[in-house]
């Protein structure tokens, strides 16, 4: 993607931008649910996230998108933090 990532020689993968891409979709998702009357639905996307991040099998096949989350979690997470601290903040 970028010929570097802030500033530093290190530069940027596919997976790591697409992890970060899914964490701040999922975490902008849960919080808003949550700000609107569905606390629940809020803390189980945000489990089942924080779980596939961290290599909970659900058993059988799994998405694209939760095996690129296993190979760059960090990525995932962190964005997925921001995302959902972000929306808090501004609903």
């Amino acid at each position: 993607m970028s010929p570097t990532a802030v500033g530093s020689g290190n530069t940027l993968t596919y997976t790591e931008v697409h992890a970060a891409i899914v964490g701040v979709a999922v975490g902008a998702v849960a919080a808003y649910v949550e700000q609107h009357g569905f606390p629940g639905v809020g803390v189980a996307l945000a489990a089942l996230f924080v779980g596939l991040a961290l290599g909970v099998d659900i058993g059988g096949r799994t998405a694209a998108g939760a095996r690129t989350l296993r190979r760059e979690p960090w990525y995932g997470l962190g964005a997925f933090v921001l995302a959902g601290a972000l929306t808090l903040a501004i609903a």
